[in-house]
């Protein structure tokens, strides 16, 4: 990927809805790669010490999609002890970094299924169908599946965290602690038919290995609400490893705001 000023299109769309997500770009997400996307680029690029050229490659469109989904994560951990760092390898993996989240084929609306969860007809929830792909007698199938259908990505999480704790993947859960240990519990409880499921996730945290430490402490109370004024500076924080809890009062919010106007969380 190498998208720069002057680009249009879907993928231009997904990376403006993460920049509005993560608080540096004000919507709506137009698919134009305009003036104000590529600064909102250059900054969110120069507090995670990418460069600041302004542009999007794979290494800038990874950390974009990595510190969109931890917010959500971390609550997630923090509500139900399911470590985050993992989950969030899991999301990159079944989405192939959000580019591919089953959606409705008439309207086109995503289902927010980040973790390949199927539909049951016990399971209360509206669903998609989607083609993919699974490993079935040993070869390769594409199959229609119907996938499960959420109000938002927060929603996906809590529906991960609710399956990991199911007696299915008792193993798994029970080696939280250790992310190796965990996500071959994952796919050892069958997550997936393909046989290389486990070897794919660990490729991802090691080439992402803050995934291994972005998480929020199981100790921790619930988090609250970040207002959008400091969202840019919280994510930056997280980046860096200076905030493990989303559960920050006003004042604290308006300190990492001060510290990002001052250039210190760059």
């Amino acid at each position: 990927m190498h998208l720069q000023t002057g680009a249009a299109g879907t993928e231009v769309v997904r990376i403006q809805k993460l920049l509005i997500g993560l608080g540096y770009l004000a919507p709506p997400a137009d698919g134009r790669f305009g003036p104000l996307t590529a600064e909102a680029v250059r900054v969110f690029q120069g507090q995670l010490g990418l460069g600041s050229d302004g542009s999007v490659d794979d290494a800038t469109y990874q950390r974009l999609v990595i510190q969109y989904l931890l917010p959500d994560a971390m609550r997630m951990e923090v509500a139900s002890l399911v470590p985050a760092g993992p989950a969030v390898a899991v999301a990159i993996l079944e989405t192939g970094w959000l580019a591919q989240v089953p959606r409705d084929a008439a309207t086109g609306a995503s289902s927010h299924n980040l973790f390949g969860i199927k539909w049951t007809a016990d399971c209360g929830l509206p669903y998609v169908e989607e083609t993919t792909r699974e490993y079935l007698q040993g070869a390769w199938e594409t199959v229609t599946a119907r996938f499960c259908a959420y109000r938002d990505d927060a929603a996906a999480f809590t529906a991960f965290a609710d399956l990991v704790r199911t007696p299915r993947y008792a193993a798994a859960f029970a080696r939280r602690s250790d992310s190796v240990a965990f996500l071959q519990g994952l796919a050892e409880g069958g997550y997936a038919t393909d046989p290389q499921y486990a070897a794919k996730l660990l490729s991802i945290m090691e080439q992402h290995p803050s995934l291994y430490t972005h998480a929020a402490s199981p100790g921790t109370p619930l988090p609250g609400s970040i207002p959008y004024w400091a969202r840019r500076a919280v994510v930056a924080a997280v980046g860096r490893g200076l905030v493990t809890t989303l559960d920050l009062d006003y004042d604290q919010c308006w300190a990492l705001t001060l510290l990002d106007r001052l250039g210190r969380l760059r």
